[in-house]
């Protein structure tokens, strides 16, 4: 069984990310494992560009070094991507 997110873009695209091939193996997944396999999929989170973004599930923004098994994630649970662009520095 191949364990997968659905990730919900920046421009609201949905798509489907394949994560793992067993249930350990997806709850061990880290979060920086994940946008490897995100940026594979979804052009406006490629790294060699200036804009960074962060994940979100329930609300909760997730870090590089958490699992998918901190947050209690699940196979086809929702992601949203969430686009910081540069700039805004205060007046």
């Amino acid at each position: 069984m191949i364990y997968q997110l659905v990730i919900i873009g920046a421009k609201g695209e949905k798509k489907h990310v394949n994560v793992a091939n067993s249930e350990e193996e997806f709850r061990n997944t880290t979060v920086e494992e994940l946008r490897r396999k995100i940026q594979l999929i979804n052009p406006d989170c490629k790294s060699n560009t200036q804009v960074s973004y962060r994940l979100f599930y329930r609300h909760t923004s997730l870090e590089d070094h958490d699992t998918l098994g901190d947050h209690g994630i699940r196979n086809m649970d929702t992601l949203f991507v969430v686009v910081r662009l540069p700039g805004g520095g205060g007046m």
